[in-house]
């Protein structure tokens, strides 16, 4: 048998390796994938949630009146008046995934007109994710809001 130096294509032994190496790597990279995005959704959720704290503050200082943000585990924000009648702002926190907060009642964080809370209490409330990681959000007396 004799080889001609310009052959070209591949041999089925040269297609199957390389279709091998392609699905070890796939393999390996998939679990990774997960990760990046649980890490993401969580990310999602702390700028959601402190826009959600801006947003609360801010309403309560424009108004010259008290606002209430309400936080329903496991995936539920809301801004009403302190009379619950009217509703100013509604985030489902479902969009990101596995992503909720803990406890089992909603946690209220009351803004008078200047922006602080009253009662002067901090209020602190944890997120997580399917991959068990987490994180915290306090918001301050002043009405700042904090991620720690």
């Amino acid at each position: 048998m004799r080889l001609r130096l310009n052959q070209r294509g591949v041999s089925l032994l040269e297609t199957i390796t390389v279709t091998g190496i392609m699905g070890i790597l796939t393999a390996l990279a998939v679990p990774q994938f997960r990760t990046m995005r649980e890490q993401s959704n969580l990310l999602s959720v702390q700028r959601e949630v402190l826009s959600a704290v801006t947003v609360a503050r801010s309403s309560a200082i424009l108004a010259n009146a008290s606002r209430q943000l309400i936080f329903t585990p496991p995936t539920t924000i809301t801004i009403k008046d302190t009379t619950g009648t009217t509703t100013y702002y509604t985030r489902n926190l479902k969009a990101y995934g596995s992503v909720k907060m803990s406890g089992s009642t909603a946690i209220s964080v009351p803004f008078d007109a200047r922006g602080l809370l009253n009662p002067p209490n901090a209020v602190t409330m944890t997120f997580s994710n399917g991959t068990g990681q987490s994180t915290t959000l306090t918001v301050y007396p002043s009405g700042k809001a904090a991620l720690g």
